[in-house]
């Protein structure tokens, strides 16, 4: 089984990273300070790259995330122990606040923003049924006491 999910891409997360990036280019530009805008042309074009292909895949019994042509990792589904939502601001391959924290091993995590997060769940569920998903409810629950 082969299963793409690509990152969402969220509006806050969208403004933070593109504005300013196209604001130094477009003022580059203006200013005619040319190598400078080359440079953020080339800025924007792999930000872009990175921004488009962030996607996580389950092939076979595996999760692989994907981040642009730059990065991959792998790691086992049979190593998931929970997955819960978040809006955590840690740097991860996850391009909105919308986010689900994966749990693995006995300390590690990953976050990630997948589309359709439901439907990413089930299926990392189908082959490790294992995973404990915590609904929203229950991590509000959690955190207040």
């Amino acid at each position: 089984m082969k299963k793409v999910y690509t990152s969402q891409k969220g509006e806050i997360v969208s403004i933070v990273l593109w504005v300013p990036l196209l604001g130094m280019l477009g003022f580059s530009l203006w200013d005619g300070k040319w190598v400078m805008a080359l440079i953020m042309i080339a800025t924007c074009a792999l930000t872009a790259v990175v921004w488009y292909g962030t996607r996580y895949q389950i092939v076979g019994e595996m999760l692989v995330v994907k981040v642009g042509p730059l990065t991959t990792s792998t790691l086992p589904i049979s190593r998931i122990r929970e997955i819960r939502r978040t809006q955590t601001l840690l740097a991860a391959p996850a391009n909105s606040l919308d986010r689900l924290e994966i749990r693995y091993n006995r300390y590690d995590m990953l976050v990630v923003s997948p589309e359709r997060p439901d439907a990413f769940v089930a299926d990392l569920q189908r082959i490790n049924p294992h995973i404990r998903w915590v609904a929203p409810n229950e991590v509000w629950e959690h955190a207040m006491n």
